[in-house]
């Protein structure tokens, strides 16, 4: 069988690439069933070279034959990792809904990009409107905003409004000869803000840490005090980053402390919302992100806890910084942003103060499934995600052989499982050397078997060893699935030591 669609795309007949798309959707709806419903598995896991072996990834001369094609579509969905699999909890992000993936959908077919309203013109107004709504659980009536792609980027827009605000002439003279720019964060914030203290020339050395309690939050007297000595060294700085949802604990920095500070100073002060953006529309977390309202920026990723696909991010401006973003990033390319445009006002064109040219229309997505759900069925999902996580540290709690690390403050549960072998030891050097092995070997089992995907790791732990990290953010499991994945984990390890 050869490939039934012309190569040139036949301009009159489409009925042959109507016929190979109905077999793609096909694949496409067995697998979002088996998936969804968590009647597969989560991994089919295979070495590279088994992988290799199963699919021919030479790139030839020559057509591929159709039937061969969809053989490939299939092998690739069933190699993949199914990350939207009720017992996926790998990472800060999981489960998808049929509406937000039939926004994915049409916005492929649209194939469009957001430089302007010319080319994007519903688009454009549509992530005006998201944004605006995003904005109103900040407690601004307007901001200066854009989608951007994912959660890091959205903090890199966040430091160069910062930069912008502090050093106006750095768009135009660079870095050289300015004073020594300073960004300050805590020790336990995402690890993006080094990466573009790289790209912006500022150097990982002038990322200061700040001291976290405990739980992880970012301490606002420690916070002070560093400003204060930056300042006696004749250093500037031109940012701070707090963090709503840090990645490993779920951690909540004090947002109104932080800011107070930073409007003593006269520092902008970017929240990395990208977690738990959506606390602020949850009255139960109300005296976690109280003063809210006072801070610079916001980065927000829809694409965690409310099963739009990925990627899905917005970043916001205080609407007292409005127009920032285009003074900062404006290159005013003639050949797009032309200002004497007639047929409608050239300040809807968002693409000159974004960093990039092309941008995914990735807004769809996120107002179809936000008009089908409604603003209630959009709180519920992420409270549902929070109760569970809740839910899953309380029967840690009251489970033998399991302990938490550390307590649960949004969606991660960090926790031990010790197997029966370990119970009854001394808690010395000798204990912990063989704990620490404990969460590596049942993932590699676990990985192998395939019906469950968590994550272990050991950062921030005292004693630097390793400890399960299990992240809620998909709000269709239950509390049925939350007991197999520890029984999952008891099953696979408690033969160890024995």
């Amino acid at each position: 069988m050869t490939s039934c669609v012309d190569s040139h795309l036949n301009r009159t007949d489409k009925s042959a690439d109507i016929k190979f798309l109905d077999k793609v959707f096909d694949l496409v709806k067995k697998y979002y069933v088996e998936t969804s419903t968590g009647k597969s598995k989560v991994i089919d896991f295979k070495l590279p070279s088994e992988i290799k072996s199963e699919i021919d990834f030479t790139l030839y001369d020559k057509s591929t034959d159709e039937s061969k094609l969809l053989e490939l579509c299939e092998k690739v969905l069933s190699t993949s990792v199914r990350c939207t699999h009720p017992f996926f909890f790998n990472q800060l992000f999981g489960g998808t809904h049929p509406y937000s993936l039939a926004g994915e959908f049409l916005t492929t077919v649209a194939n469009g990009s957001m430089f302007t309203y010319e080319i994007a013109p519903v688009y454009s107004i549509m992530e005006k409107e998201v944004c605006l709504k995003l904005a109103s659980f900040l407690g601004w009536d307007d901001t200066d905003s854009i989608l951007a792609p994912g959660g890091s980027m959205c903090n890199l827009y966040g430091l160069l409004c910062a930069r912008h605000k502090a050093f106006p002439s750095v768009k135009t003279k660079g870095i050289r000869g300015l004073p020594n720019m300073v960004i300050l964060t805590s020790e336990h914030s995402h690890y993006s803000i080094g990466k573009f203290a790289i790209l912006m020339g500022i150097g990982t050395d002038n990322v200061v840490k700040v001291n976290c309690d405990e739980d992880g939050r970012m301490s606002p007297k420690d916070l002070r005090l560093k400003i204060l000595k930056l300042k006696e060294d004749s250093s500037n700085p031109i940012c701070v980053v707090s963090t709503m949802g840090t990645t490993v604990l779920g951690a909540i920095d004090p947002i109104g402390a932080i800011a107070d500070v930073c409007m003593e100073f006269g520092i902008w002060h970017h929240v990395d919302g990208c977690l738990a953006g959506p606390a602020v529309m949850l009255p139960e977390l109300a005296d976690d992100v109280k003063g809210i309202e006072s801070i610079d920026s916001f980065s927000w990723d829809a694409h965690k806890l409310w099963t739009v696909p990925l990627q899905c991010a917005a970043f916001l401006v205080n609407p007292k910084h409005k127009g920032i973003m285009l003074e900062a990033n404006s290159m005013n390319a003639r050949y797009l942003f032309q200002q004497d445009k007639q047929n409608y006002d050239p300040s809807l064109d968002t693409g000159d103060k974004s960093i990039q040219c092309g941008r995914h229309i990735d807004v769809l997505k996120l107002w179809i499934w936000w008009k089908g759900k409604g603003t209630d069925g959009v709180r519920e999902d992420s409270q549902l995600c929070v109760k569970h996580a809740r839910l899953l540290g309380k029967m840690v709690e009251e489970r033998e052989g399991f302990e938490m690390v550390f307590r649960v403050q949004f969606i991660q549960i960090c926790f031990f499982y010790i197997p029966p072998g370990l119970r009854s030891l001394e808690r010395n050097e000798d204990f912990y050397a063989k704990l620490d092995t404990v969460a590596a070997y049942i993932k590699s089992e676990m990985v192998k078997k395939g019906d469950v995907m968590i994550g272990y790791q050991r950062s921030h732990h005292p004693r630097n060893i390793n400890y399960w990290r299990m992240v809620v953010s998909n709000p269709a499991i239950t509390k049925a699935d939350l007991v197999k994945v520890l029984d999952e984990i008891e099953e696979l390890g408690k033969r160890m030591f024995s």
